[in-house]
């Protein structure tokens, strides 16, 4: 579809703000980032041929892009888990976590999945090693299995298949890895020899696309073919119903400002305006019947009344600025020739408006570098809605 160009739609923003700051009243609401979950814990049946299962998640920086991906291949892997089998995810976000802890509980396990948010360095090694001890000390079945889904960028550990090897300790069972693309080769190798020493298999993905494909073949070979849920929904992988498939009307939603270390350097009336550009490319792109803006109460009318509306035809669009940097260079900043990247980082939320389900999540990054001859506020503010509204858009049609 057409993507506007950043003068065609300069003019058009910059008349927004002003309506925008109208409209408010110059009020912005910010909103705080989701509190740390408690550790999850069900009671969990045992059943003949069960699998208890440890998904390690390296959701560091070098997942960001992936993060999308990542999660809707988890939340299809969860849900084809079978009666008895059992499952618990560690995250290796700056510090190894149990995200959530054995459970046979699919939907408490997806709430869990859609809360893991990537970002800062990776802590696989520790990861690695919580998950092998957690899976030897408290699974209730066998064969126990780790799947590890690593990304091995710049902020990766140095691995190599010795460390790897110790950080497990004496394994509990055969190592999976799924690694996301854009990694390190040299500790690709380390993994894919510590999972074949293990029992297991390495797969890495050429595209996000394909994270899914092996992760489905991995729980093929740990579940068995019988266990496909999407064979119920109308087909496998690329034939089943996308996420955002049918749906007829979207309410876009006001987007808050979160108050966190990286949005330090908001100020105006950014997310406002941002909130007002989306619903305008959105209308112009005609991919709804009807676009709502849930902020202008006067037009938005019946539309945000979902009381006795069937599931499926209107569609919730949250979003929240998740960081924020402005143009003004800082006096104890060092220039140089590519200068610093002003703009934000914008987390959007998509949820049936009549079940409140969440359907999917997508990370947009809207920045440009400022450079030595420093570009307006108004300019790059411009830019920078622009860039998130066009990966946007691009996520929604890729969904449906």
């Amino acid at each position: 579809m057409h993507r506007l160009a950043f003068s065609s739609v300069r003019a058009t923003s910059l008349a927004l703000v002003f309506a925008s700051l109208a409209l408010c009243g110059g009020g912005l609401a910010q909103q705080s980032p989701d509190a740390s979950q408690p550790i999850e814990s069900v009671s969990r049946p045992l059943a003949k041929d069960a699998v208890s299962i440890g998904l390690v998640v390296d959701n560091s920086r070098e997942m960001a892009r992936h993060a999308g991906a990542v999660r809707e291949a988890m939340s299809d892997f969860i849900n084809r888990l079978r009666d008895g089998d059992e499952l618990f995810i560690v995250t290796a976000r700056e510090k190894a976590t149990v995200h959530h802890d054995f459970s046979s509980d699919r939907e408490a396990l997806n709430e869990s999945v859609h809360r893991i948010r990537a970002g800062g360095d990776s802590m696989l090694l520790q990861a690695l090693q919580l998950g092998n001890q957690h899976l030897s000390r408290f699974a209730e079945n066998d064969p126990r299995v780790l799947i590890v889904i690593s990304a091995t960028g710049d902020s990766a550990q140095a691995l190599s298949a010795a460390a790897l090897k110790e950080a497990a300790g004496q394994k509990a069972g055969p190592v999976y890895v799924i690694e996301v693309p854009g990694g390190n080769w040299r500790a690709r190798a380390a993994l894919q020899e510590f999972s074949q020493s293990t029992g297991g298999q390495m797969f890495v993905a050429a595209k996000g696309g394909e994270i899914a494909e092996m992760l489905d073949e991995t729980a093929t070979r740990l579940l068995g073919a019988t266990s496909r849920p999407d064979e119920a929904r109308g087909g496998r992988n690329g034939n089943r119903p996308k996420a955002l498939a049918g749906y007829k009307v979207l309410i876009v939603r006001s987007i808050p400002v979160a108050r966190t270390d990286h949005t330090t350097e908001y100020k105006g009336a950014a997310n406002v305006l941002l909130e007002r550009v989306l619903v305008s490319r959105l209308r112009e792109e005609q991919i709804f019947d009807d676009v709502v803006d849930a902020t202008d109460t006067k037009t938005a009318g019946d539309n945000l009344d979902f009381e006795g509306r069937p599931p499926g035809t209107y569609l919730e669009l949250l979003g929240t600025v998740v960081e924020y940097r402005d143009v003004t260079r800082p006096k104890r900043e060092i220039l140089t020739w590519s200068g610093r990247r002003a703009g934000m980082k914008v987390q959007f939320l998509f949820r049936d408006a009549a079940t409140g389900k969440t359907l999917l999540t997508a990370m947009t990054e809207g920045k440009t570098n400022v450079g030595l001859f420093r570009k307006s506020e108004e300019e790059v503010q411009t830019r920078s809605m622009i860039r998130v509204a066009n990966q946007l858009i691009e996520q929604i049609e890729s969904h449906r």
